[in-house]
């Protein structure tokens, strides 16, 4: 199965009745400290008269706002999100949040069907694939459908519904995409980091930002990675190490596995993994973590959580790094005022 790269173009914002349920408030090891958890139930968050629902597979952060979004799914007796994506103001899960214009893709491809998309990031340069100016946002997503012509850049309209899209050299049954930007201010190294599940081989591919098309350099991931976040070194440095990292999100592989988030360099080294309490959604554990979102200003992760009607999206809050990862502040610091 090919995977459609997508740019939506964010307008028609509408109000949704629903809000996210609080499911469980407890605390979890996490990278050698215990962090306060919130769990919060979203299924129903975006439901109209559509009866759509939302399992958070692809989520971002972007000027103070959580996205969120989910596969499209069957189209019976509902297709999962069905194209939409929930804005949740403010990061607040039990606010309602904002719903989305619904997207769809290619009259070739998939038959013209809902796509979910199952990842989303914001290319935050303004530079190249993606970029925009002012409040007129767009969003780079990831998706899984079938092409017949190869894998689709596609750009949508959502005042207009319009489509339009170019073949560009992007992975198989992408599952997550996060936008990375490069030291020149002039975006030639930006990327974009996209989480490739096909065939059982995952492997964390990058694409030029510059056109969104250019297959660049990848490594290896475990087996059902699905979540991604990109860390600058000074946010990563709140999960203890001060360098440029990825956060990634792994759903169990097998009966009795576990869901895990694995830290690595940005290179591909495994810096730390940690394993999350896995089991029944409906008692407040995690099922199928499949999607994370980082909040830099209040040192909030976001876990999307798969699950059917118990989907959920869990907020853990970081607490202050420990005196290594200060200390590795301290040097990072250091260094940018001798680059500088």
């Amino acid at each position: 199965m090919k995977s459609i790269a997508l740019l939506y173009a964010v307008a028609g914002l509408s109000s949704v009745a629903n809000a996210g349920t609080l499911n469980n408030a407890v605390f979890t090891p996490m990278f050698g400290q215990s962090r306060p958890v919130s769990i919060f139930r979203v299924a129903s968050d975006i439901a109209g008269p559509d009866a759509v629902r939302l399992e958070p597979e692809g989520m971002t952060w972007f000027n103070g706002d959580l996205y969120a979004s989910g596969d499209a799914g069957a189209a019976s007796p509902i297709a999962e999100a069905n194209g939409f994506i929930a804005r949740y103001v403010g990061g607040n899960l039990a606010s309602a949040p904002l719903r989305m214009g619904q997207f769809n893709v290619l009259a070739s491809v998939a038959g013209n069907l809902p796509v979910g998309p199952e990842g989303i990031t914001v290319n935050t340069r303004g530079i190249g694939y993606g970029s925009f100016s002012g409040s007129n946002l767009s969003i780079v997503a990831v998706d899984g459908f079938s092409s017949p012509t190869g894998r689709i850049l596609t750009t949508l309209n959502t005042t207009t519904n319009t489509t339009s899209g170019t073949v560009g050299s992007y992975p198989i049954n992408s599952d997550d995409i996060a936008f990375v930007p490069g030291i020149p201010s002039d975006g030639s190294q930006d990327r974009f980091a996209v989480i490739d599940g096909s065939n059982g081989n995952n492997q964390m591919r990058f694409v030029s930002a510059a056109d969104g098309r250019t297959a660049l350099s990848f490594f290896s991931l475990p087996n059902q990675s699905k979540g991604l976040v990109y860390l600058p070194a000074s946010e990563a440095a709140w999960f203890g190490f001060a360098q440029d990292a990825f956060l990634v999100a792994i759903t169990p592989d097998f009966a009795g596995d576990t869901n895990k988030l694995n830290l690595y360099s940005i290179t591909g080294v495994l810096l730390a993994s940690e394993v999350l309490p896995t089991g029944n959604a409906a008692s407040g554990l995690f099922h199928a973590t499949e999607s994370l979102a980082w909040n830099p200003a209040t040192q909030q992760l976001f876990i999307g959580d798969e699950n059917g009607m118990s989907s959920q999206i869990a907020v853990v809050t970081v607490p202050a790094p420990g005196v290594a990862a200060l200390l590795g502040l301290g040097a990072l610091a250091a260094g940018r005022r001798r680059r500088n």
